[in-house]
């Protein structure tokens, strides 16, 4: 199975190793942009340099403006797409809601909700009006008859076809869009997609972190939602796989929906319709369950799955996942963790060298690396996702669900109560500054910053690790993996780092280079690091909580660099970086534009840079700025000369 997916994708086994749903999760949820052939202006500024409040506004009121807009909703699936089914004990989400109203409501807000939507008006976010799209000789249009959307696509060979969208996946980062192919009920997917923030179009292949021979290779085989997007991205999949042309796809919901969570709902509805003593048979609270059996109900999509037998994918080709909320989640599906073993070998598509998960939507495989739930309890509680996350606030205010939705978090979590809640020592401010060595109300003393770092990539973006851990320049110098010291402070050294590591915890760092103990590690990261640190670098440059404790005057020669970068992901993410450190720009930068004219541009942002000296007061070795403001051209490029260039594939 792990194989037949890529062949769909174009990334053949030789080309590239890639998990099951590795291309599968980002096509749903993390395509930003323009075409080639369509320009659109960035009418909403980036959702990074936004607070949290600020990006669940654009987020959500897009999203309700659709919900809201009266348009009549579509109930039944179009003829040749996913039907629904009513297998299995499996009733579908409508059926809760006469008891369970609240619940229902808060579900219904979240962003499992619409993870998988029939296509239609009032699920279809961006306004479309004659949508003509095009990149590297692929067209794609879109246009509303009536209250069904349809498309056109033409191939790179000239082949046209025109078909009714069937569904849409995504409503929080992104919209993608399926339409049906005629053959059963497989659906394939349209080649662009709707970043929702940006409010902007882009080639779906344009939003991994893709080196080009790989973006270039990218292809669109039909019925890869049907397969392999359903697995997470819908209710009670059942495959129903014959060949590549036949499929007769069905689930129980479309998105994630309550029976997800708490298994199949039919022997409950009856047994509350007549009464009975227990009315729960076969209902599962997660929140009620062991530690280790609650955070494997999220684990079931939040984790490295895989299936590793041919009995296995026949199976699932058929049946879809045998797993039900509460049960060991290794016994029916095989997650994908490295041992702590010499003889491991990583994926580095999903796990840098050490075997800590660096993708984002993998949070289980986190967890699994964290002390906080790897222990046997009897000496603290052990730590699980609804530790800090909740699916169902109490209040049902739709401003307050609004800010729910966007990480789903218990009151407080967002702040340090996520951690003292266990570690109650800190909960004392004089405690918390004697430990941290940073003011009570600064980033440096907020836990998750220091333990919970941005290390994970993913959404076109930096999201935390979930693997609990502490600083480590060891860490940083042997797997590649920034730490939290300088992920706050840009402008500083890892040896800097080591330094205060050493002052203030006793933590002895081994002997480094004379470059990472001299020059500031976001450097060394833009100039010689691989495309996810390069990523990684260029996203920390647009954080807001850095920016406020870090000089960054210096950074635009090497934003200039990675605008310049050969993986898209890594120029859109300088760019949205760049605008949140400058003034608005003369100069137009495009990440799909073409080599020269994005290198052009570029250039002349640095030059730009270099006119306006008197904002520029940061200069000195460890910036690679010399004392008349210029950039050290020599030192730079034989940093440059050391990067590693090793191709690297992350899916989603």
């Amino acid at each position: 199975m792990r194989l037949r997916f890529l062949r769909n994708y174009g990334l053949s086994p030789a080309k590239i190793s890639e998990p099951v749903c590795a291309v599968v999760f980002l096509l749903i949820t993390c395509v930003v942009g323009c075409s080639d052939r369509t320009r659109h202006n960035r009418t909403e500024p980036s959702s990074e340099n936004k607070s949290d409040q600020e990006v669940v506004q654009i987020a959500l009121r897009t999203r309700d403006t659709v919900r809201a807009d009266a348009s009549k909703k579509q109930e039944e699936p179009w003829p040749h797409s996913p039907q629904y089914h009513r297998n299995d004990g499996y009733v579908g989400s409508a059926a809760c809601k006469e008891c369970h109203a609240d619940e229902f409501s808060s579900w219904h807000s979240s962003y499992h909700s619409s993870m998988t939507q029939i296509a239609d008006r009032s699920t279809v976010i961006p306004a479309i009006q004659g949508l003509d799209l095009e990149y590297q000789s692929r067209r794609g249009q879109l246009e509303w008859q009536g209250d069904e959307l349809w498309a056109t696509v033409t191939d790179p060979e000239g082949n046209e076809s025109k078909s009714r969208v069937a569904l849409t996946t995504g409503s929080h980062h992104a919209q993608a869009f399926w339409y049906e192919t005629g053959e059963s009920n497989v659906v394939q997917m349209f080649p662009f997609a709707y970043r929702i923030a940006e409010q902007r179009w882009i080639p779906v292949q344009t939003a991994f972190l893709l080196p080009p021979r790989v973006e270039q290779s990218f292809s669109f085989a039909p019925g890869v939602w049907n397969h392999s997007c359903s697995q997470c991205h819908a209710t009670s999949t059942k495959p129903a796989v014959s060949s590549a042309t036949e499929m007769q796809t069905s689930v129980a919901d479309f998105g994630i929906a309550c029976e997800s969570c708490h298994g199949p709902g039919a022997n409950h509805i009856e047994a509350a319709g007549r009464n009975a003593e227990n009315i729960n048979p076969g209902i599962v609270n997660p929140e009620l369950l062991h530690p280790k059996r609650s955070s494997e109900v999220c684990g079931q999509c939040h984790a490295a799955i895989s299936l590793s037998t041919q009995e296995q994918t026949d199976d699932w080709l058929q049946h879809g996942w045998r797993y039900r909320p509460g049960e060991e989640l290794e016994k029916s599906k095989n997650v994908g963790q490295p041992k702590d073993s010499e003889n491991d070998s990583f994926d580095t598509s999903i796990f840098w060298n050490d075997g800590v998960v660096r993708v984002s939507g993998r949070e289980f495989n986190g967890l699994l690396k964290s002390p906080c739930y790897d222990h046997d309890g009897q000496h603290g509680q052990i730590m699980t996702c609804t530790s800090c996350h909740e699916m169902h606030p109490e209040s049902s205010n739709p401003n307050d669900l609004a800010s729910w939705s966007h990480h789903q978090l218990k009151p407080g979590m967002r702040g340090n109560a996520a951690c003292t809640q266990c570690h109650r020592e800190y909960q004392d401010e004089k405690s918390l500054v004697a430990h941290t060595h940073h003011l009570a109300d600064s980033s440096g003393s907020d836990c998750m910053n220091c333990h919970m770092p941005y290390t994970t990539y993913g959404l076109l973006k930096a999201s935390r690790s979930h693997a609990i851990e502490s600083p480590s320049v060891a860490t940083t110098l042997e797997v590649g993996r920034p730490n939290g010291c300088n992920m706050c402070h840009l402008d500083k050294s890892l040896g800097w780092t080591a330094d205060y590591l050493k002052q203030w915890y006793d933590i002895s760092s081994p002997e480094l280079p004379e470059d990472e103990r001299e020059i500031c590690f976001t450097i060394l990261s833009a100039l010689k690091g691989n495309a996810i640190q390069r990523a990684l670098a260029a996203w920390a440059l647009g954080w807001p909580e850095a920016q406020k404790v870090s000089t960054t005057d210096w950074s635009i020669p090497f934003l200039g660099f990675l605008l310049q970068d050969n993986y898209h992901a890594v120029r859109f993410i300088a760019d949205r970086s760049l605008r949140s450190l400058s003034e608005p720009m003369e100069i137009q930068y495009d990440s799909l534009a073409t080599k020269a004219d994005r290198d052009q541009a570029a250039r002349a942002i640095v030059q730009q840079w270099l006119r306006n000296k008197e904002n520029r007061p940061t200069t000195g070795e460890p910036y690679l700025i010399n004392p008349l403001g210029q950039p050290m051209i020599g030192a730079i490029n034989q940093l440059l000369k050391q990067r590693d260039t090793q191709e690297i594939v992350i899916g989603e």
